[in-house]
Formats: structure tokens, sequence, C-alpha cells
């Protein structure tokens, strides 16, 4: 009988070689959709837009933040029958993976930065965010992204909802501080669940150069997925969310009108 993740990965090869498809019309004729950016519905659904239309837009932010997410959790490539192996021989097993669900016949995939398997079962969701900025503090669109991780190893059966330990760190964007972090990350998030284990809601530690916010399964989460299905199925109109903080760093800012309304507003009134 097959497992599981056997399931959950058949699912994966089965929406990314098109064989399963969404049988609606979504926007920009999507057949599946990606975590990441229903997450990105949660700052700024044009944005999200713009990036479609016009393409993605590099920056040296971006590039920093995924050479730091790669050294931090790289590792080795491996079979899926190798994983499977590893997940039930070995007690703790931390995996870079695919996942995938259905929701509301819509498939969903995903890429979490890493899953730590105890003792054959999914108990922790980490996700990396990089920034200069905002080491002390979790946005929404980073709570969903990490969310709907774990929504659905849950949903799939891959992990159990009472057990679950959700996991966003937060690193200052700075390459020389990746040197052994990702185990001392894992080590440190292990330290903290026992925290979580005993009753408390949430509970997050403040480094110098990084935060680790660790919370429970929240099954609200599917709220907030089926909110974001209503931008792809075009059945409302977009979230723009006139905030001036975020069109002066965004950088499709040169592109989008809301941006130039936004910011002109801004100038009048302090000037």
């Amino acid at each position: 009988m097959k497992t599981s993740i056997e399931k959950m990965y058949d699912l994966v090869i089965d929406i990314l070689s098109g064989k399963i498809q969404c049988a609606e019309k979504l926007r920009f004729e999507r057949k599946y959709l990606i975590v990441s950016e229903i997450a990105q519905q949660f700052y700024c659904e044009h944005k999200l837009s713009l990036m479609y239309r016009e393409g993605k837009v590099e920056t040296e932010e971006k590039k920093l933040g995924t050479i730091i997410h790669e050294e931090v959790f790289k590792g080795r490539s491996i079979t899926l029958q190798e994983l499977l192996d590893k997940i039930l021989t070995c007690k703790m097993l931390v995996a870079t993976m695919p996942i995938a669900t259905m929701f509301c016949n819509v498939p969903i995939l995903g890429i979490p930065d890493a899953i730590v398997f105890y003792e054959g079962e999914a108990t922790h969701v980490i996700e990396l965010k990089t920034t200069n900025r905002w080491v002390g503090k979790v946005f929404t669109c980073e709570y969903v992204q990490a969310q709907l991780y774990s929504y659905i190893l849950v949903r799939e059966k891959v992990a159990s909802n009472s057990e679950l330990v959700v996991s966003i760190v937060k690193l200052r964007r700075n390459i020389e501080l990746t040197d052994e972090l990702r185990l001392r990350i894992i080590r440190k998030v292990q330290d903290l669940s026992s925290k979580l284990a005993h009753g408390a809601e949430h509970v997050s530690l403040r480094g110098q150069d990084y935060s680790i916010f660790l919370y429970h399964y929240d099954p609200s989460i599917e709220g907030y997925l089926s909110w974001a299905l209503g931008y792809w199925r075009m059945s409302r109109e977009e979230y723009i969310p006139q905030n001036p903080a975020k069109c002066i760093r965004c950088e499709y800012r040169h592109l989008c009108k809301y941006s130039r309304i936004v910011l002109n507003k801004v100038t009048r009134g302090t000037g």
C-alpha cells in the first residue's frame, strides 16, 4: 500500500505533467496555483498581475536572498525511493521537497524551505525569509505562506494537525551569516517547540541577525485560501493595499498606475 508521501508525490507529478489540471478557467490561463504566489496576494495582487504581464524583475536584494536560501538549506539530491527509505528509517530527517493538494478542484503546488520528519511523520515546516529591515516582524503574506505549506501536509495526511509546528525564520540579508546556520536554526526550532507543547499560542526568539517565530497549525488558513481563489477565478476585484511603504519599495512601481497615485498623494501631503 502506498504511503501518504508517495500518494502526494504522485499528485505532484500528475499536476506538473498536465495529467491533472484545473477544470475551470483561471486568471493568466493557470493550470495550477503556487503557494508562494498565493501568499503574494496578501501583499498586493496588482503586483502579482504586473509580474505575469511584464515578467519577473530581478533585483540585487532578490539575488542575494536566493543565494542565502540555497546556502542555508542546501543538501544532497536523492531519489523519491531514497527519501522514503530515509523518512522511514531515520529518527529525524530534514528535507526540501515539492508538495501538492487539490482544493475546490484547483491543483496547488509548493516547495517549503524545509520539512522536518520525526519517526516517519512531518513535525515541522520551516520557512526562511531574508530581509534588511523587518527581522523582528512577521507579515500576513509570510504567515499565510508557511501555514499553507502546513495545510497541504495535513490535508494529504503527511502530518498531524495537532502535532505540526509552523516555523518562520527571518534572517538579515547578509551572505556571511550562512555558515553552519542550517543546523543551528533547526536546533533552535526544536528547542522552542517544547514551549508550544506546553500551551503557548506562539513562541518567538530574537537573535542579533535573525528571529524565529513558531506557531501551531492554523486550520483557519482554509479561509485565506478561499479568499485567494477569488482573484484567480476573477470573481472579485484585485486587492490593492494603497500603502505608500509598499509602493515605494516595489520593483514594479514605474509600471503601476496605482503606485503613482498613492505616492503622489504622499508627496502632496508632505509638501
